[in-house]
């Protein structure tokens, strides 16, 4: 954690950022809140060095590793926003691509305990799994709508070379 926060602290200087004139960062961790330890540790150097205030961070989820006695950490270190990878409104497409872990029900409460602790939610959605049919895909578009994240990022299923997609 000290390491990164030497250069989250050292991007907060150059660009002489504070309360007023925030640093916008982007983590680029698609698993950043996945180990406690890790991304705690890193919230709460943040605010041992005082930079929570100056910050307004963007980090990546997943709807089964957001800890609700986390997310007040989180928001006082400077994390505004928690993209979460959703993917499909649909249990049987969401399995098909292995988060079929959590239910409709568990996506809902989570965005709405992340909203709670003043966080933003962003949330991703993608058109075209494997197993997605018109009535699915209408289902993640309906989802999408009623968990009224404050961004929605809709984007197409791509078959990159090498992925199981590809393959099939």
């Amino acid at each position: 954690p000290g390491i990164v926060v030497d250069e989250i602290e050292e991007l907060v200087k150059y660009f002489g950022a504070h309360p007023a004139n925030k640093l916008n960062l982007k983590i680029i961790d698609e698993m950043f809140v996945l180990n406690t330890r890790h991304y705690t540790g890193i919230a709460n150097e943040i605010l041992r060095r005082g930079l929570g205030d100056s910050l307004n961070t963007w980090a990546y989820s997943r709807i089964d590793t957001v800890r609700e006695n986390n997310l007040d950490l989180l928001k006082i270190a400077g994390f505004n926003w928690l993209v979460l990878g959703i993917e499909s409104g649909s249990s049987l497409v969401r399995h098909g691509v292995e988060k079929g872990r959590f239910k409709d029900t568990d996506i809902g409460r989570i965005v709405k305990t992340i909203k709670d602790a003043g966080i933003y939610v962003l949330g991703n959605y993608i058109f075209g799994l494997p197993d997605d049919t018109e009535e699915t895909m209408q289902a993640t578009y309906d989802m999408a709508v009623a968990l009224e994240c404050e961004r929605p990022n809709f984007y197409s299923a791509m078959a990159y070379p090498g992925s199981q997609l590809h393959r099939q």
